[in-house]
């Protein structure tokens, strides 16, 4: 039932059970992405598709190589460890 307006009462949200990470798993996400894990996501972009807001094209990142692959690393570890862009 769409556009239809609905009450939740705190009690049942209360009910909703949170999940559970153990400490492995959030040391691994709190860490800085890898060398490694930039140039695997760098060759998982799909080419012949648009350019997102930065206006750089898969194809461009892919051509650079190793090169490119440490310069974006570079720069997200400043953006991880600082927190700000």
């Amino acid at each position: 039932m769409l556009n239809v307006d609905t009450t939740v009462s705190e009690e049942v949200l209360q009910q909703i059970p949170s999940p559970t990470v153990d400490d492995k798993e959030l040391s691994r996400q709190d860490a800085v992405p890898t060398l490694d894990e930039i140039v695997k996501a760098i060759g998982q972009i799909k080419n012949k598709k648009a350019p997102g807001k930065d206006d750089i094209p898969a194809e461009l990142l892919k051509e650079g190589g190793h090169y490119v692959a440490e310069w974006l690393h570079e720069i997200i570890r400043d953006v991880w460890e600082q927190e700000v862009m």
